[in-house]
């Protein structure tokens, strides 16, 4: 059979390359190209959208800490959690020029590392701590 353009020409080949169309689909899904490949898309439209401007120029005024913190806190656990494309969208959407380190995370949001949550992203450690709290509270009522 012969591909022109994408197309087959040909009724028996048709078949056969919707079965190629749906293997290469396969192929691609199962090695991960195919999400990367959406991610990437994605990323790219949103950087369109924005009309192509680079926020993580140096000379682009650096948002508030809290800010950075928080979409920091997203990046490490979106890492932790091996979600690689929604990571690559959200960096595009997020336009951060910084990326704290944990010990900086951690000084932040004023949380002591623990070899429980040394482990783990930050924010399970926050969240441990405050649930800590809660227990503590209720345990003096």
């Amino acid at each position: 059979f012969r591909v022109s353009g994408g197309c087959c020409h040909d009724e028996m080949a048709t078949a056969s390359c919707d079965d190629l169309r749906q293997v290469l689909r396969e192929t691609l899904e199962a090695r991960g190209v195919l999400g990367d490949l959406r991610a990437r898309l994605r990323s790219e439209i949103f950087s369109a959208i924005d009309g192509g401007t680079d926020l993580k120029n140096p000379a682009a005024q650096a948002p508030p800490m809290e800010i950075t913190v928080v979409a920091d806190l997203f990046r490490d656990f979106l890492r932790f959690m091996g979600y690689s494309q929604t990571l690559s969208v959200f960096d595009a959407e997020a336009n951060s020029s910084e990326d704290l380190t944990r010990d900086m995370l951690l000084r932040h949001v004023g949380i002591a590392e623990t070899p429980d949550s040394a482990t783990l992203p930050v924010v399970f450690a926050l969240v441990q701590a405050l649930q800590q709290i809660n227990k503590d509270k209720l345990s003096a009522l």
